[in-house]
């Protein structure tokens, strides 16, 4: 019987062309009979090859079944599934992810909705599949003879389309939300404006888009470059790309997590990005930077953000080690543009904003490496008497859930909160208000 799997395997092996692995090309095969996962396998891509798809899938299921490590069987099963799904042509898949500036919302802005809702629930059909497959690989849980890394790169189209659909939903282009600039690669999710459910099934898109760019680096640089205008390659060396879009691919990654696991009352947090408005209750307007740290202080990272467009990233980027390690986007400064020109913003309501206010937009320790070094990403403003002792006292559980009541306390005729007692009870910024900023911060939290 052994003897026999592993005839089965040699012929699988060369069926599958391994070394090349594409999930949306057919394979050749031998027809066989048998009742062990191999031959149950080998019999699927033998249907496949046949186009005989629902065919081909329930033998793949059967393979699975007879052996649940078993990589080729998991590989097939979601060739068969993607094979099944109208739509999903490579090529055309591919062309969907472009952009031009003549049309800004790109070719999935242009399909109807009815094409949309067809092609995004042939890709969550395929998406379903693969993300039980790389669990099981990236867990140690099938015999790695088809790993995550060979199929990267239709993985990540698949994932991109997807998130494409979802901007889609939202009247927002693909790459409004994640493009590149001669100050990097950014990702923008304020983009998306006040639809939290939207942002969440995007950033979930997205980080799955960029769990393939880190299984394929190369590949993936590729990808997201296809996504840029053609003058990025000046901006960049590719190695330095590379290494750029391995870091966003983190931070993107790392984000998703926090969000997923934040209850969808407070995902708003995390997802309104550099609109000017006090997000966490904590006084402060956009105080964050995200770049993967805690700039305030309150032991949260990357909530109530300022724009992607401030931030200024280190131009030695290909001297930092990213491979997989939580160092992110190397921020070198900040810029005060859009939003924040002219006073537009006062971050620490102390009445000066901008220019005028040098501490906002300051870290601590100007020197990245200087800050990684000491584990201290710091901006100015933030005192070692910023916070109350009280609000010091309390652990990071209860912080937030102080922060909550207080950015949900906007009934100017009951308050539950008043001016004092968030001096009292957080501090912060709210030290810088009186009665008059007071009453414009309850307006413009009742304004979202």
């Amino acid at each position: 019987m052994e003897f026999k799997k592993y005839l089965w395997r040699i012929a699988l092996t060369a069926a599958l062309g391994i070394a090349g692995c594409n999930l949306f090309n057919p394979t050749q095969s031998v027809d066989i009979a048998s009742d062990d996962a191999a031959a149950l396998t080998y019999e699927g891509y033998l249907h496949y090859q046949k186009t005989e798809y629902g065919m081909a899938r329930e033998y793949f299921e059967r393979g699975i079944r007879a052996d649940s490590a078993y990589s080729e069987a998991w590989y097939g099963y979601a060739k068969a599934v993607a094979s099944m799904q109208p739509g999903l042509n490579p090529f055309e898949l591919v062309k969907l992810t472009k952009s031009t500036a003549t049309d800004p919302f790109g070719p999935i802005y242009a399909m109807n909705d009815k094409d949309a809702t067809i092609l995004r629930s042939g890709i969550d059909s395929v998406m379903m599949v693969l993300n039980v497959f790389i669990h099981r690989d990236t867990s140690g849980l099938t015999d790695k003879r088809v790993r995550f890394s060979q199929f990267a790169d239709s993985y990540s189209i698949l994932s991109m389309v997807r998130a494409g659909l979802i901007a889609r939903d939202a009247r927002v282009g693909l790459s409004e939300i994640f493009y590149a600039d001669s100050g990097g690669v950014h990702f923008d999710l304020g983009r998306l404006g006040t639809d939290a459910q939207k942002a969440v099934q995007f950033m979930d898109a997205m980080a799955q888009m960029a769990e393939g760019v880190k299984a394929d680096p190369k590949m993936g640089a590729t990808l997201v470059k296809g996504m840029m205008p053609d003058s990025s390659a000046e901006w960049f060396t590719d190695k330095a790309f590379n290494d750029l879009v391995v870091g966003v691919s983190n931070q993107i990654i790392d984000g998703n997590s926090r969000i997923q696991q934040t209850d969808m009352s407070r995902v708003d947090v995390f997802l309104n990005i550099g609109n000017g408005i006090d997000e966490d209750g904590d006084g402060c307007l956009d105080e964050e930077i995200k770049d993967g740290f805690d700039n305030d202080g309150d032991g949260e990272i990357d909530e109530d953000t300022r724009s992607e467009s401030v931030i200024i990233l280190e131009t030695d980027i290909t001297k930092l080690d990213f491979n997989g390690k939580k160092d992110f986007i190397p921020v070198r400064e900040l810029q005060i543009v859009g939003l924040y020109e002219n006073g537009g913003v006062d971050i620490d309501m102390n009445g000066k904003a901008g220019v005028d206010d040098p501490y906002e937009w300051n870290y601590a320790q100007k020197d990245f490496k200087a800050r990684k070094k000491n584990n201290n990403h710091l901006l100015q403003f933030i005192t070692p008497n910023f916070y109350s002792t009280y609000f010091l006292g309390l652990d990071y559980e209860s912080r937030i859930a102080l922060k909550e009541k207080i950015r949900h306390d906007t009934d100017i005729d009951h308050l539950q909160f008043d001016l004092e007692t968030r001096k009292e009870m957080i501090g912060g910024c709210w030290n810088n208000y009186d009665e008059a900023k007071f009453r414009q911060w309850i307006m413009k939290r009742n304004s979202l």
